[in-house]
């Protein structure tokens, strides 16, 4: 490109472009604990993880929340200020994230999920939540064991 005055005087300049991304990210994996389990009687730590991709653009940001759901009550439990916790991934071109909270105070009964929107350097989102983990501590209750029963 060439920029020209009134005095015919030229001075070129070239763009460095720009990169056309029409498609948002894409979510390849979501899960709240290591082993993929829907229960866990560990009731401080979330060991959470996930992986978006985008091959036009890259991932630019993370916003991360956890949920609580008790007797069909979805609410905000994590981030402390109750929404989201913005994180980004150290290479834009491999979004994979492992995370784990700790310190936290689960109830039992209670289904906690991850909810992750993935934004792209083209500003475009996808959203995803996972379907939540059941915290459980109360082991289960002793049989009572008869060696030589009467059955009655």
């Amino acid at each position: 490109m060439f920029g020209v005055n009134g005095a015919e005087l030229e001075v070129g300049v070239n763009s460095d472009g720009y990169l056309v991304d029409l498609t948002p990210p894409v979510m390849t994996e979501m899960a709240d604990t290591r082993d993929g389990s829907r229960y866990q009687s560990d009731n401080i730590a979330l060991n959470l993880r996930w992986n978006f991709e985008d091959w036009e653009s890259g991932i630019k940001l993370y916003k991360v929340q956890i949920l609580e759901s008790y007797h069909g009550i979805k609410q905000t439990f994590w981030s402390v200020s109750g929404s989201y916790n913005e994180t980004k991934p150290l290479n834009p071109n491999d979004g994979k994230m492992q995370v784990s909270l700790d310190g936290l105070t689960m109830k039992d009964g209670h289904v906690y999920s991850l909810h992750v929107s993935a934004l792209n350097q083209a500003h475009l989102t996808t959203a995803h939540e996972t379907n939540g983990v059941t915290v459980d501590t109360t082991p289960p209750s002793t049989p009572k064991v008869c060696v030589y029963c009467v059955a009655k």
